[in-house]
Parts: C-alpha cells; structure tokens; sequence
C-alpha cells in the first residue's frame, strides 16, 4: 500500500479519541526540547487521525503551524482494528464485583457487549457508550487500587471491535472514544523517524 508524507495544520485533523493529560504535557515537554516529532497516522479521505492523538493534541496547544502526516487510505484492507482487552490485576476481586452486581442488560437487543470469560457483563446499543461505560468503570477501579490494563492476548475484558466506519463517522461528528480505544494493524510499513519542525 502506498502513503504520502505532508505537512499539515493539526487544526484541519480530526481526532477520533480523547487523550490522557499526563502523556499530552509529554509530549509538549519534549516538543519544546527537541524540536522533532514522529509523524501523525491519517486517513487520506477524511483527515481522521488514527494514531498520535498525544502528538497531535501537543501540536495544537503549542500552536503549530504544520506537523508531519502520513496519509493513507484507511478503507485498505491493509489496515485493521483489533481490540484489546482489559486485563485486572486482582481478577478474584473482579469477578465478585460482577456476580454479585451484574451490569448487563436483560434486554438481549443490546448489540455491543464487553464480555468477561464469556459472560456478558455490561451492553449497550450504542459502541460509543459501552466504551465510555467501560472507561468510567475501569477509573473507578483503579481508584479502588486495582490496576487495569490494556492487552493485546484474550485475557480479562473483552471489548467489542470497533469498526472503521464508526471511527470516521464519530471523528466527523466531533466526538471522541477513550484514550487508546482502538489498535491498528498495518500490513505494510510506517516511518517512525522524527522529523525537525519550524520552532
């Protein structure tokens, strides 16, 4: 598959998730410092964002001009989403949380289920919110002290894929999953290298 490197205003991309603060101060830190920036994921068609929301969201607060962006087409079949799952570090104390207060709907028309060993534990119509749900969640749990991470191996929480579709559509409407909801797989290569910016 083929991809273009341009340098675009970061205000003309749009972002389809929501950024984790501490990374975001990151990457203004070290954009400051160093000059250099990897460069953004894009889709070619619609300008949605698919990895470097952290990067992205530094360039705009610093104000820049143009950040470096890989265009590509994104309907590809040589781009995929997989989902991740969420893996609990006390699974014991998890699993009774859900036993004993089950989340899940009776309604069997929920399309979009997050599944723990099979057994559906919280379900929505609506993908956009089980992933919203499944982030207010997964922050009250860590201030409870349980430590939630995202994997890559079926193990713990598995959250329903999004599809590509979705992700456009959202991104074009102004709204944003959680911080690192979707994975992208590339069958083909993408430059990782810094390249200096206008500072």
């Amino acid at each position: 598959m083929s991809f273009t490197l341009e340098w675009l205003n970061p205000l003309a991309l749009k972002p389809h998730e929501d950024v984790i603060e501490s990374i975001v101060v990151e990457n203004i830190n070290m954009l400051k410092r160093r000059c250099k920036i990897v460069p953004i994921v894009v889709d070619r068609n619609s300008l949605t964002i698919l990895d470097g929301h952290h990067r992205h969201q530094a360039a705009v607060i610093l104000g820049l001009d143009k950040i470096p962006v890989i265009l590509v087409d994104y309907l590809s079949e040589d781009i995929k989403i997989e989902n991740w799952y969420l893996k609990i570090e006390n699974e014991n104390m998890f699993s009774l949380f859900f036993n004993s207060y089950s989340l899940a709907s009776q309604d069997e028309r929920k399309i979009y289920c997050a599944t723990l060993k099979g057994k559906r534990i919280i379900c929505d119509d609506s993908i956009f919110r089980l992933y919203w749900k499944i982030e207010h969640l997964k922050q009250k749990f860590e201030k409870l002290g349980l430590k939630v991470v995202k994997v890559t191996e079926v193990d713990g929480i598995a959250l329903p894929p999004i599809d590509k579709e979705t992700v456009v559509k959202l991104a074009s409407m102004g709204l944003r999953f959680p911080p690192k909801s979707t994975r992208h797989i590339y069958k083909f290569f993408i430059p990782r290298e810094e390249l200096y910016l206008k500072c």
